[in-house]
């Protein structure tokens, strides 16, 4: 990982990286990239399967302990544990692509400044031309083509915290606490609709 991050740090230092906001990989073309980011982030996923198993038993001898899970010590350790997991484990998949984020940035607003200012000038060349009543189908055939291209690129994801990226790491990472979650569900259902009780008896 420590090799991945330098490597994102020179490329986004390296002059001659051309990033094309209309690539159809959506990313400006460093999708591989992501990729490899994303498989990083499998050994840490990997981590937290091992981490709920031993999560797992510790719930179950809790379970069986006649002081619950209020007397486990080691149940809290976990949840430290849990919490560094969720702390290293995101640092270690968005700090590296952050290097890329301004190459991506700057890539992306001068490329719609520039398709702006062609845009401007052929809505000029067709304005003048509608004054002069003239028809010039291929002024409005780059109209339009200016207008796709403005849309491709102001779809560009920036890494990496747009929207898809986000959505694909969280999946993965996230997906240990699954079965946690599903299994402490009840009991936290329970706890809310005792609280709602609660306060609803308390209100006048």
């Amino acid at each position: 990982i420590i090799v991945f991050a330098c490597l994102c740090s020179e490329l986004a230092r390296h002059r001659e990286l051309v990033i094309d906001p209309c690539h159809p990989d959506g990313t400006g073309g460093l999708s591989p990239i992501g990729q490899v980011a994303l498989f990083f982030s499998v050994f840490s996923c990997a981590l937290g399967v091992d981490l709920l198993s031993i999560t797992a038993k510790e719930l179950m001898l809790a379970a069986s302990s006649p002081h619950g899970l209020a007397g486990s010590r080691n149940l809290h350790v976990q949840f430290v544990l849990w919490g560094m997991y969720l702390a290293i484990g995101s640092t270690l998949f968005f700090v590296p692509l952050l290097p890329l984020r301004e190459r991506m940035v700057g890539a992306k607003r001068k490329y719609l400044l520039d398709l702006l200012r062609l845009l401007s000038a052929a809505e000029r060349v067709h304005s003048t031309a509608v004054r002069a009543r003239e028809f010039r189908p291929t002024s409005l055939q780059g109209h339009v083509a200016l207008d796709s291209l403005i849309e491709h690129a102001s779809a560009m994801a920036i890494w990496p915290f747009d929207k898809k990226t986000f959505v694909r790491y969280a999946a993965l990472f996230i997906s240990p606490l699954t079965p946690f979650v599903v299994d402490r569900l009840p009991s936290i259902m329970e706890w809310l609709i005792k609280k709602w009780l609660l306060a609803k008896s308390v209100m006048p």
